[in-house]
């Protein structure tokens, strides 16, 4: 992630943009927020975008296209974060999935 990601990318934005209007919905959304950010403080500042890009529900493809670099490259990075998380919490591996 040598060229780094646009701002908008590694912005939590995303995960409050599903049309819930509900109060504890969106309350438990930010909580569950919270909690991945505790949970990924410990990745690298490049592991972490590529995380939070990808989350977004960004492809590796399109990730790899707006950074020049190989998607290749950029799927082993995800094979090690998804190794380096996986115990951590259900919601990362849920963030994984794209279902939060």
């Amino acid at each position: 992630l040598d060229a780094g990601l646009p701002l908008e990318a590694a912005s939590p934005d995303w995960a409050f943009e599903r049309g819930d209007t509900d109060p504890e919905g969106l309350a438990d959304r930010q909580g569950r927020w919270q909690h991945i950010e505790r949970s990924i403080e410990h990745l690298s500042p490049d592991h972490r975008e590529l995380l939070l890009a990808y989350a977004s529900g960004r492809s590796i493809a399109e990730i790899a296209r707006g950074l020049g670099a190989s998607p290749g490259r950029l799927q082993s990075q995800m094979s090690r974060i998804r190794r380096v998380i996986r115990a951590r919490s259900p919601e990362l591996r849920r963030l994984l999935r794209h279902e939060i």
